[in-house]
C-alpha cells in the first residue's frame, strides 16, 4: 500500500493500480508492515496526511512501505473507521500541516502520529456516525464507478485520436515531431511545501500533490479552491495565466511522474506553480489551447517521462531533460 494508493476525497483505498512485494527471509518485516482490517493508515511524507482505513475490501496479505504509518485502535474502545473520517476532516488536517517537519525531506515522523487527539463520544455514537458517513461514501462511489466506465470509453477514442490511428474528418498528412523545449517556455515556480500554506493568505499555490489527486487534465481556477501562501514569499514567481500546462516532476510511482493539467479560469486569479512543478508557457502558434491537457497521454511522451525518471522510493524528472 503506498501513497498513491490513498485519496483526499475517500478513506477507501484505491486499489486500481497495485504492486507486489517480496518480503525478506526474516518474518519481522511482515508483521511490522503487515495491515490488518479496521487498520487506519496516514501518509507520513511529501503529500502529509491523506488518510486510509482497511476495511473488507482490502485484500490480504497487504503491507504498506516507507512512507504510510498505520494506526491499529482496539474495536472494543474505538471504532477505527469513525477515527478515520475525523483525521480526514478540515481541522486534523490543518493540525497535519502545522506538525510537519520542513527539511531536506518533508514529513512527519510516528511519534508525532501517536501523539495525534481525537474527539470521542460512546462507542455506539461513534459507529453510528461511521455507519453514515459510509452509506454517503457508498453512494458517490457508485457515480464514480459509473463514470469510470465513461472515462474508458473517453480513453479509447483519446488514444486513437493521439495516435493518429483516427484522423477527424478534414484532417490529412503526417505530424511532425517536436521538443517541449521548443513549444513551451519554461517559467519559475516555488519550493514552499505544506506547512507554508494555508487559507486566505493571498496567493493561490498549485502543489504537485494535489495535482496527483485530480481525476481531470484540466484545472478550472473559477471552480477550484487551492491552498494560498503569503505574497513576499513568492514575489518573484511567475504567475500562472490561462492555458498554461503545470507539471508534476516527482511522484512516488514511476507512472505517474509528468502528470499535469491545463489551466482555466485564471484571468482575475494570483497563483503561481509550486513544490515539484513545472510551469510551461506554450507557442500559441504550435500548440493549441485545449490540446495542451492531453499532450501527457501520447504514448512517446509517456514512455520519454518514464524513460527519464529517476530515483527509487520516489521518482523525479528534471527541467533540463524535460526541455530536450
Amino acid at each position: 500500500m503506498r501513497i498513491t494508493n490513498l485519496k483526499r476525497h475517500r478513506i477507501t483505498p484505491d486499489l486500481s493500480d497495485r504492486q507486489h512485494v517480496a518480503l525478506p527471509a526474516s518474518e519481522k518485516e511482515g508483521l511490522r508492515t503487515g495491515l490488518r482490517q479496521g487498520d487506519i493508515l496516514i501518509s507520513i511524507t511529501a503529500d502529509i496526511g491523506i488518510i486510509g482505513y482497511v476495511d473488507e475490501s482490502v485484500p490480504t496479505p497487504a503491507y504498506i512501505n516507507q512512507h504510510v504509518a498505520c494506526l491499529r485502535l482496539p474495536p472494543d474502545q474505538v471504532s477505527p473507521k469513525f477515527v478515520a473520517y475525523y483525521l480526514a476532516s478540515a481541522a486534523p488536517q490543518r493540525r497535519f500541516i502545522e506538525m510537519t517537519d520542513v527539511g531536506a525531506k518533508t514529513g512527519i515522523n510516528l511519534t508525532t502520529v501517536g501523539k495525534l487527539t481525537f474527539p470521542c463520544p460512546p462507542l455506539s455514537e461513534q459507529e453510528a456516525i461511521a455507519e453514515a458517513l459510509s452509506d454517503a461514501d457508498a453512494l458517490i462511489e457508485g457515480l464514480e464507478r459509473l463514470i469510470a466506465k465513461k472515462r474508458h470509453i473517453k480513453q479509447g477514442a483519446m488514444q486513437d485520436l493521439l495516435t493518429a490511428k483516427r484522423r477527424l474528418p478534414g484532417f490529412s498528412g503526417e505530424w511532425m515531431e517536436t521538443t517541449f523545449g521548443h513549444c513551451f517556455q519554461f517559467l519559475r515556480t516555488g519550493s514552499a511545501s505544506r506547512s507554508q500554506l494555508g487559507s486566505n493568505l493571498g496567493v493561490g499555490y498549485i502543489h504537485y500533490g494535489d495535482i496527483h489527486g485530480m481525476t481531470s487534465a484540466v484545472l478550472d481556477l473559477s471552480r477550484t479552491r487551492l491552498p494560498e501562501i503569503v505574497p513576499a514569499q513568492v514575489a518573484s514567481l511567475s504567475r500562472v495565466q490561462d492555458g498554461d500546462l503545470v507539471i508534476a516532476d516527482a511522484s512516488e510511482d514511476v507512472a505517474d511522474v509528468g502528470k499535469s493539467v491545463e489551466v482555466r479560469g485564471a484571468e482575475s486569479a494570483d497563483i503561481v506553480a509550486g513544490l515539484h512543478t513545472f510551469l510551461l508557457r506554450g507557442n500559441p502558434k504550435i500548440v493549441a489551447d485545449g490540446f495542451k491537457a492531453y499532450i501527457q497521454f501520447l504514448r512517446d511522451v509517456r514512455a520519454g517521462i518514464e524513460s527519464i525518471a529517476t530515483g527509487s522510493s520516489v521518482y523525479g524528472i528534471s527541467k533540463k531533460i524535460s526541455q530536450d
